[in-house]
């Protein structure tokens, strides 16, 4: 299993896992720690897509389901099975979580974006050759880049609906 918290700072931070390996599929799984608050807000009400952009610039999403027993007393768990989409291609995948939360009696609709963190998946024939390495284990990257979060616009809905970011 691959974990990555999310830090206070809506950093997304992972931890020593698995090797990924091109065309790997439903073995492995993304293990997701995420703080049950956050700046007041519940984000177990939130609904939480996992946002990725494979090598070739090609992006996806998908839909993370809370698990039924909390991680512990601060954190909820999200997993996701490492699909074939995920490990299509060798290279960089760089993934970001969005929150999203709609208050139809406030007329309100509640986002919030994380940093990214990038996964590599290992070329197929590296599975069987230890001199072109193992897992990476250096944590969530190298540089400030690994903190480039993308500022929601701010634009009203037609429905009236005020958007809070958060």
């Amino acid at each position: 299993m691959y974990s990555i918290v999310m830090d206070k700072n809506k950093f997304l931070i992972k931890s020593c896992g698995i090797t990924l390996y091109q065309g790997e599929s439903l073995v492995d799984k993304l293990q997701f720690l995420i703080p049950k608050d956050y700046k007041g807000h519940d984000l177990g009400d939130f609904t939480v897509k996992m946002r990725y952009i494979l090598p070739g610039n090609v992006s996806g999403s998908e839909d993370l389901n809370i698990n039924k027993e909390s991680y512990n007393d601060t954190h909820y768990s999200y997993t996701l099975p490492i699909d074939s989409q995920l490990s299509t291609a060798a290279g960089d995948v760089t993934l970001y979580l969005t929150f999203l939360k709609t208050d139809d009696l406030e007329k309100k609709k509640y986002q919030m974006r994380t940093s990214s963190v990038t996964l590599t998946v290992k070329p197929y024939e590296t599975a069987y050759n230890p001199e072109l390495g193992y897992g990476d284990c250096s944590g969530s990257g190298s540089g400030d880049d690994q903190y480039d979060v993308v500022e929601f616009s701010s634009k009203k809905n037609s429905d009236t609906y005020e958007v809070i970011e958060f």
